[in-house]
């Protein structure tokens, strides 16, 4: 109850937690910021596939240990799920209450389905595409248009929650899709069989990642801990959806936490 009440206040009210966060697309996607990042960072700084494996702090500096490599800095900004932070030694040891956050918040029981056909056929039914689906029976909640902005092809988008999403899982891959496509038939009508691919990515066995698409916080978290999620912890700060009191679990969140871990970063600088 704590965290949902926390959420609706990080999103500005129970209407915007429910529905508002989700009414926007990025026309260049979601990795656009990223991409744009790395442009501007260069190739020769970038270093891809090469996990964390532990970061050394005093107050002034910082080593971090990736692959065979170690990079020495003056501040480091840590994102990431807690799933992928947890498999970082952290030497000295962070402070007891920012270890309690960390090993307590888990990752949700999520999975995203995306059915792909030649055209997006429900708008010319004069159907938005969208659906909300409160039967709990249901492991789809969720379904969302994520057709392109050139209109083709057509893609509807499935968000599965809870411990339903293990019926789904347990599906050979061609049984996975038809009975997605079957949830929609009694919304789209028959056309939505005629589906000519489907995409999917399996969050929960991601290592790094470990569900999705945000953090939960377990009965006694909230109140065991009164660490701040975007603290600075010596020269380390936290910057992602996971890491902000401001619109939590959102691409907003993520911006914002990491604007906020930018001007603890100069500010900090400054004082060297």
């Amino acid at each position: 109850m704590l965290h949902f009440l926390f959420l609706i206040k990080s999103q500005g009210g129970l209407i915007n937690t429910i529905v508002i966060q989700e009414t926007f697309r990025v026309k260049e996607g979601t990795n656009a910021g990223a991409q744009s990042l790395a442009k501007a960072v260069g190739s020769a700084n970038l270093h891809l596939g090469m996990p964390v494996s532990n970061v050394a702090h005093t107050d002034k500096s910082v080593t971090v240990t990736a692959g065979n490599q170690e990079f020495v800095g003056k501040r480091l900004v840590l994102t990431g799920s807690p799933i992928g932070l947890r498999k970082i030694t952290f030497s000295p040891p962070l402070p007891v209450e920012r270890t309690r956050l960390l090993e307590g918040m888990y990752m949700a029981n999520t999975e995203r389905y995306s059915l792909v056909y030649p055209a997006p056929f429900w708008v010319k039914e004069n159907l938005t595409g969208i659906i909300v689906d409160a039967d709990v029976s249901d492991p789809m909640p969720y379904v969302f248009d994520a057709t392109p902005p050139t209109g083709s092809p057509g893609v509807l988008q499935f968000w599965l929650f809870g411990d339903r999403v293990a019926q789904v899982e347990e599906m050979p891959e061609p049984q996975r899709a038809e009975f997605l496509s079957s949830f929609l038939k009694p919304f789209l009508g028959p056309a939505a069989l005629n589906y000519t691919s489907h995409v999917y990515h399996d969050f929960i066995s991601d290592p790094y990642i470990g569900g999705g698409f945000s953090a939960g916080f377990p009965p006694g978290l909230w109140t065991q801990s009164r660490t701040s999620l975007n603290a600075t912890v010596g020269p380390i700060s936290w910057a992602g959806s996971e890491w902000t009191h401001d619109h939590f679990s959102s691409i907003e969140g993520a911006l914002t936490s990491a604007k906020h871990a930018a001007q603890a970063v100069l500010s900090s600088l400054h004082q060297l």
